[in-house]
């Protein structure tokens, strides 16, 4: 069926990236966020907090991906890790995944619903939820 061809071909890349990119976003690409953050004073108090939670979350999300580098062989119903948290049971490593990835969720949907009800503001639209 082929399944062997990403192994062949994808997997040594795919690990080089796991270790690389979480390295490269703490030291990079998150503190460029939070600087630009800083800076930027006519930002909303609420938005901004909204997207300091997203860039900890971010970065817990990238140290956990990192300390996991799980596999995920489609399309087989298999979790391979690869990371120095792999010592842990595999429903240990299994429910860390996907409890960073459920972590970035609520702080996504907060600052989407607090940007949405900003531009609404002063509109008279019905969708608005609150009026402060």
């Amino acid at each position: 069926y082929g399944f062997d061809y990403d192994e062949s071909f994808a997997l040594e890349i795919v690990v080089s990236v796991q270790v690389v990119l979480p390295i490269m976003n703490t030291f990079l690409l998150h503190p460029l966020v939070v600087v630009m953050l800083i800076r930027l004073k006519t930002m909303k108090r609420d938005i901004r907090l909204g997207y300091y939670s997203i860039m900890t979350f971010l970065l817990l999300y990238d140290w956990i991906m990192f300390g996991t580098r799980a596999h995920i062989l489609s399309p087989y119903a298999a979790f391979y890790c690869d990371g120095p948290l792999c010592g842990l049971s595999q429903g240990a490593n299994m429910a860390i995944c996907s409890l960073t990835v459920a972590l970035n969720l609520p702080c996504f949907v907060f600052l989407v619903v607090r940007m949405h009800q900003t531009v609404l503001q002063g509109t008279g639209s019905r969708w608005i939820l609150s009026k402060r």
